[in-house]
């Protein structure tokens, strides 16, 4: 909220600079510990058993920028709104003047309705054509790293972000909490979805949310007019709109039951050298920008 007093340009940039250094930071700190070194006991619970070229991490972080560029416009433009009494926004900041009790049920009722909008969004984007048209081009990463949280095109992910700025306008919210929420929630969790490996304590056949294996699963099975796995953190979304997949089960859990996690596997996967991300000449290459 130290932000609503500048003009929009300004506030927008702020966001822009914020969103871009918690995506860098928290997706480059996931891609670090399991991408860059990766081990046998940790290729055992990734999800595709293969890793993806340095060219497809570079197309992600491009597509990235672009996503944070749209994803920091919604909350930027709330802010800016709160300058104008009995304006559009209804946002506020502070606790009072309505309370405590007030605060925290807004933002899990705002939580929830997210969710299933980030789930109906996601859905409409497979079943309408021109929304797949859009959508699309986030499905180049059938073998997604952390960097691809949020590496779709700019109006895909306007969409995606607007609740920040339309749920405002229709009920009091606590900007500050709201933003912080999404940004840990939402972020943490996607980094999470789409961080490619799974995690041992979490079996996705026995649980209500949405783990790394559910959304993988949706980068490598989901297409136009066939809706699967598209919801965020709860399944009941996808259960009730029966886009949960039937068929045969991929996860790492199952890959090593069947003997496809061995040592000898392993010994043989050419694991890419992620390094050359590091360096400046990599990103200055001709058609770096051009989808894959």
């Amino acid at each position: 909220c130290q932000l609503q007093d500048f003009s929009f340009p300004t506030i927008w940039a702020a966001t822009f600079v914020i969103t871009t250094a918690a995506a860098l930071g928290g997706g480059g700190a996931a891609f670090y510990a399991l991408y860059w070194k990766p081990t046998y006991e940790m290729w055992r619970w990734k999800t595709t058993a293969t890793y993806p070229a340095p060219d497809k991490v570079r197309l992600e972080i491009t597509q990235m920028m672009k996503g944070i560029l749209a994803t920091s416009f919604c909350p930027a433009l709330t802010l800016y709104l709160l300058q104008f009494e009995g304006g559009w926004s209804k946002a506020y900041c502070g606790v009072e003047p309505y309370g405590w009790g007030y605060l925290a049920a807004s933002i899990a009722v705002s939580l929830v309705f997210s969710d299933f909008f980030e789930f109906f969004y996601h859905w409409c984007g497979h079943k309408v054509p021109f929304m797949w048209a859009e959508h699309k081009k986030h499905h180049v990463f059938p073998n997604p790293t952390p960097f691809a949280v949020i590496a779709d095109e700019p109006l895909d992910q306007l969409m995606r972000a607007s609740p920040l700025l339309f749920m405002p306008m229709l009920a009091p919210l606590n900007m500050d909490a709201l933003v912080v929420c999404w940004g840990l929630l939402f972020f943490a969790w996607g980094i999470f979805l789409h961080c490619g490996y799974e995690h041992p304590q979490i079996d996705p056949h026995s649980t209500s949310m949405n783990t790394a294996y559910h959304h993988h699963l949706h980068h490598v099975i989901a297409t136009p007019g066939n809706a699967l796995h598209c919801g965020f953190w709860f399944q009941i979304w996808d259960k009730l709109f029966g886009s949960m997949h039937k068929g045969e089960c991929i996860c790492a859990r199952c890959s090593q039951s069947k003997g496809k996690r061995e040592r000898e596997d392993w010994d043989k996967l050419d694991v890419p050298d992620y390094s050359v991300l590091l360096q400046p000449e990599f990103w200055l290459r001709r058609g770096q920008f051009k989808q894959a």
